[in-house]
């Protein structure tokens, strides 16, 4: 089952974003100690993703279709996938 943590990533990434970025700079001491000298802010703009689209829209139907399956369908579906994945191996 996909966690809500993934699809909340993924439609994130798949609408865009902005972060903010921090950026500092040291200098080392003479006794060993940094200290910051320089720090920079920054937006980054994160542009929408239509992979990661495409990704959430069939993860979120897969995960709707399996909620609404018995479990015989589910062992079936389980036994199908098993032997696709032997079947490659």
């Amino acid at each position: 089952m996909v966690s809500n943590e993934l699809l909340d990533n993924l439609l994130k990434r798949a609408m865009g974003y902005t972060q903010e970025e921090r950026t500092v700079e040291y200098v080392i001491e003479e006794d060993g100690t940094k200290r910051a000298t320089k720090e920079r802010r920054a937006e980054k703009v994160y542009p929408p993703d239509m992979q990661a689209l495409k990704l959430y829209l069939e993860l979120k139907e897969e995960q709707s279709s399996l909620g609404s399956m018995t479990d015989d369908e589910l062992e079936k579906e389980k036994n199908r996938l098993m032997k696709e994945l032997g079947e490659r191996n």
